[in-house]
């Protein structure tokens, strides 16, 4: 389940649960949907404790789905797992750029 909220050229996708196989797809038909008008779009993470790696998949092609879209992406409110896991999965694939989505880096990516 998730709750999307729209604010004029921002909007916020709050996913409520955990992010696995079984959740992503759900997750990732939702921004497909959204107007072009939409320029800030921030994935709160609040009500979110656990995801593996469909989670780094989400970030991941919203990184590219927003650059491509020309939005800012904001990724806020990781709880303390989705934290270590993408501070493991920067430490493992550095390339990959995993730690633009962690707090210290304004939690921004895009």
């Amino acid at each position: 389940m998730l709750t999307t909220t729209m604010h004029g050229s921002g909007t916020v996708i709050a996913p409520h649960g955990d992010i696995d196989h079984e959740t992503l797809p759900d997750l990732l038909d939702t921004v497909p949907e959204l107007p072009a008008s939409v320029t800030h779009l921030t994935w709160d993470f609040r009500q979110t404790a656990f995801i593996d790696v469909a989670g780094l998949h989400l970030l991941d092609q919203q990184r590219h789905a927003c650059r491509d879209a020309d939005r800012v992406l904001v990724v806020t409110h990781l709880a303390a797992q989705p934290l270590r896991l993408l501070h493991l999965a920067h430490e493992l694939c550095p390339a990959e750029h995993w730690d633009d989505f962690l707090p210290d880096r304004g939690a921004t990516a895009a």
